[in-house]
C-alpha cells in the first residue's frame, strides 16, 4: 500500500485510530480517512497510523507496549528503557510510578497478562476519544471514532453549539468530556482506556498531596523543560512572544540549555496587538535575540481559508475556522517544525483560584435589564474556585468564560453534560482526601485535557504542537507550595530569574 505523503494540509495528521481486528469500517468514509496509513495487528487490535506519527514498540515477557506520538523521559533516562520496565512491572503503584518518568504529547498502549491499557501523557495533550459501545474503538480525533463506527452527530451538542450562551463564551469548547458526535467522549487526564471492560479508570491522585518549596518545585521544572530541549535538540522549535509569562519561562529554559528557537508573534485582526504588548514583546525580542517573526492574522486569501477550515475539523468541529493556525504554515512548514505551547502553566499557577481565573464580564441584559447594563460598570474579574465535585460546581466554573445570563436549557445540558464527566472520569468526593484543590484537577482535566487537547489538533495541520509545561510530578510539586507563593504570576518570574535576571526584569502581563 502506497504511503500517504507526509507534509502539512492533511486532515489527522499525526493521528492513530485503534480497532478491534476483526472491525470491517462503517463503510466508504472510514475507509477514506484511513487510506494510506500504517497498519499494526497485535493482541486482537489493528492500530492505524498516519505517516507521520511517530511510534515506539517494546515487546518482552509481560506484553507489548506501543507508544504513539512525541515522548520523552526525564534526565538521564531513556523512553525504551521505561516502557520495558512498564512491561517488567506487576504493581499498579509501581506502574504508574515509572509511567510518570514519560512525557510529550503520545498515547501508550500497554497489554500485560490479558489487561490492555490506553494512557495518554500527563496534560492529556495528546487527545484520545472512545466509543460507548459493544466494540472498543479509540483514536486521536473524535471524527474517527464517529467513522469507524457511523456516530452521528449529537442532538444535545448541536444545541449547545447554537446557543446564546456558547455564542458569547470567549473560549469556546463544549462542556464535560462532549464531542459534537452521540457516544463519542474525550479520556480525562489522570484516567486510563480499560479496552477489556470498556470503561476509564482514574489512577491519580494515589497519594495524599506533599508539601514542597520553591527549591524542589525550580529543581523539577528545570529538570522537565532540560528533557525537553534534549528531545528538542536538532529540530526547529517556535516559541509565541507575547506578553505573557508562561512562555517566557520556556525562553528562559531554553536559552540556559543552549537550544535555538524561532520566535512568533500574532497581530490579531480587531486591534492587533495592543501598544503596551507590542513594546513588552520587542523587549524581549532585543534581549533574546531569536530569529522572529510577526505573523499579520488580517490577510486571508483561498489557500490560508481551507487550511483554516481544516484546522477546525481536526479541533472537533466545534469552534471557528483558525487563522492563526493558518497562517503558522509561514513559520512551521519545515518537516523539523515543533510549535511549544506555553500550556500546562496555567496548572501551576492555579488558574481559577486566581481573579484572572475568569473572563466573566457583566451579563448582556435582555431589554431593560439590557439597557441597564450598558450603565452598569462591569464586574471585577473574581476567583471561579470549585468548592465540591458537584456537577452544578463545574457547570459554574465553565461559565465564567459566558458572558449572558445562563438560561433554563443552557443549565439542563449542562448538568447533564458535566454529570456524565463526574462519572467517567471518577470526579467525586473521594478526591478530596487527598488533599488536592479540586479547582486544580477540574482546569486541569477540563478545560487542559479537553480544550487544551484540541487546540494541539487545531494546530497540527500547519506545524506540530506541544505543550512546554507536561509534567505530573511538576504538578504535585507545585501543589505542595504555600497557597501564598504559588496562585501568582511572580512564581515563574522567580524561576526565570534564576536563569536570566534581566529577562525576568522586563514587564509582563
Amino acid at each position: 500500500m502506497t504511503a500517504t505523503p507526509a507534509g502539512p494540509g492533511r486532515p489527522f495528521r499525526f493521528g492513530f485510530a485503534c480497532v478491534p481486528a476483526d472491525h470491517s469500517g462503517a463503510g466508504e468514509k472510514w475507509s477514506r480517512v484511513v487510506r494510506g496509513w500504517s497498519r499494526i495487528e497485535v493482541d486482537g487490535l489493528v492500530i492505524r497510523l498516519d505517516a507521520e506519527t511517530p511510534l515506539h514498540e517494546r515487546t518482552g515477557p509481560g506484553g507489548h507496549a506501543i507508544l504513539i506520538g512525541e515522548a520523552f523521559a526525564t534526565p538521564g533516562e531513556d523512553v525504551g528503557t521505561v516502557l520495558d520496565e512498564l512491561l517488567a512491572t506487576t504493581s499498579d503503584g509501581r506502574f504508574f510510578e515509572r509511567f510518570e518518568a514519560l512525557s510529550g504529547r503520545f498515547a501508550l498502549i500497554v497489554m500485560t497478562d490479558g489487561v490492555q491499557r490506553v494512557l495518554h501523557d500527563p496534560i492529556g495533550s495528546r487527545s484520545v476519544y472512545y466509543r460507548i459501545g459493544a466494540e472498543p474503538c479509540l483514536a486521536s480525533h473524535a471524527e474517527l471514532v464517529a467513522s469507524a463506527y457511523g456516530h452521528g452527530r449529537s442532538a444535545d451538542a448541536a444545541a449547545i453549539l447554537a446557543s446564546e450562551e456558547y455564542r458569547s463564551r470567549t473560549v469556546k469548547y463544549l462542556p464535560g468530556d462532549l464531542t459534537v458526535y452521540e457516544n463519542v467522549h474525550g479520556l480525562s487526564p489522570n484516567s486510563y482506556y480499560d479496552i477489556a471492560d470498556r470503561q476509564t479508570v482514574r489512577y491519580w491522585p494515589r497519594e495524599p498531596r506533599r508539601p514542597a518549596g520553591f527549591d524542589r518545585f525550580a529543581g523539577v521544572i528545570d529538570g522537565h523543560l532540560e528533557a525537553l530541549a534534549v528531545h528538542l535538540a536538532g529540530r526547529d522549535p517556535i516559541l509565541g512572544i507575547s506578553g505573557g509569562i508562561d512562555t517566557r519561562m520556556l525562553i528562559a529554559a531554553f536559552r540556559a540549555h543552549e537550544l535555538p528557537f524561532h520566535g512568533v508573534t500574532w497581530l490579531r485582526r480587531k486591534g492587533g496587538v495592543a501598544q503596551r504588548e507590542l513594546e513588552i514583546v520587542e523587549s524581549v525580542i532585543a534581549h533574546t535575540g531569536p530569529e522572529h517573526t510577526f505573523l499579520d492574522l488580517s490577510k486571508i486569501n483561498d489557500e490560508l481559508r481551507q487550511l483554516a477550515t481544516l484546522a477546525k475539523r481536526n479541533a472537533g468541529r466545534f469552534g471557528k475556522p483558525s487563522r492563526i493556525t493558518a497562517h503558522m504554515l509561514h513559520v512551521g512548514a519545515d518537516p523539523r517544525a515543533v510549535f511549544i505551547r506555553g500550556y500546562g502553566a496555567e496548572i501551576v499557577r492555579g488558574f481559577y483560584n486566581l481573579p484572572s481565573g475568569s473572563s466573566r464580564r457583566a451579563p448582556k441584559r435582555r431589554g431593560l435589564r439590557r439597557q441597564m447594563g450598558r450603565l452598569l460598570p462591569a464586574s471585577p474579574p473574581r476567583p471561579v474556585a470549585v468548592d465540591e465535585p458537584d456537577p452544578a460546581e463545574l457547570l459554574r466554573a465553565y461559565d465564567s468564560s459566558m458572558r449572558v445570563d445562563p438560561g433554563a436549557e443552557h443549565v439542563r445540558l449542562g448538568l447533564a453534560a458535566f454529570t456524565g464527566f463526574a462519572e467517567r472520569a471518577s470526579f467525586d468526593d473521594d478526591l478530596t482526601r487527598f488533599g488536592f484543590d479540586l479547582s486544580d484537577l477540574f482546569y486541569w482535566e477540563h478545560r487542559m485535557g479537553m480544550w487544551g487537547s484540541a487546540k494541539h489538533n487545531e494546530m497540527d495541520p500547519a506545524v506540530l504542537s506541544i505543550a512546554g509545561f507536561n509534567s505530573r510530578p511538576m504538578y504535585e510539586a507545585a501543589f505542595g507550595l504555600g497557597s501564598e507563593e504559588r496562585l501568582t504570576k511572580e512564581l515563574l518570574a522567580r524561576v526565570i530569574a534564576g536563569y536570566d535576571e534581566a529577562l525576568a526584569r522586563i514587564p509582563y502581563l
